[in-house]
């Protein structure tokens, strides 16, 4: 009985283990791939900065903190499209928007009534009156293999 009493923690710590890689083994058994194509790229400087989020990162209450988007990707621009693939979500209902930082600031530039200056895009080519598009114009459902494109236009 002492000996088992000994090795317990031991037994314990391999049991945790196992059911650890199990629990990550199926995890990744549903990652799926989700593919990205921006299209209409006007020109090979500045970056590409595209942010993929779910419903709770892009409407947010007047005045509260946008919340982080769960995957924010930086691609260098070329001239026509772009191209990427992530398998980095777990199955779910996701919005794209994307960007052309032309001058490389890290932000887009807008006028003086706050229009982009900069080429812009979201999934579904969705466009907003007034501010951005709603999620549920740019909701895109990534519960299988998805491939989408986005149009960056001014």
């Amino acid at each position: 009985m002492r000996i088992a009493n000994r090795f317990r923690p031991l037994i314990t710590l391999v049991y945790g283990t196992v059911v650890s890689a199990v629990a990550m083994l199926s995890s990744a058994a549903q990652a799926v791939e989700f593919s990205i194509t921006i299209e209409n790229v006007s020109s090979d400087s500045g970056k590409l900065m595209i942010a993929v989020g779910g419903k709770e990162s892009f409407e947010n209450a007047e005045g509260s903190e946008p919340q982080p988007k769960p995957l924010q990707i930086i691609l260098p621009a070329r001239t026509g499209s772009v191209s990427f693939t992530t398998d980095a979500l777990p199955p779910g209902e996701y919005a794209v928007q994307v960007f052309h930082d032309v001058n490389g600031n890290g932000e887009l530039d807008a006028n003086f009534v706050g229009m982009p200056k900069e080429p812009w895009g979201f999934s579904n080519n969705a466009r907003g009156n007034f501010g951005p598009p709603k999620f549920a114009d740019t909701k895109v459902d990534v519960s299988t293999d998805t491939a989408i494109s986005i149009r960056v236009d001014k």
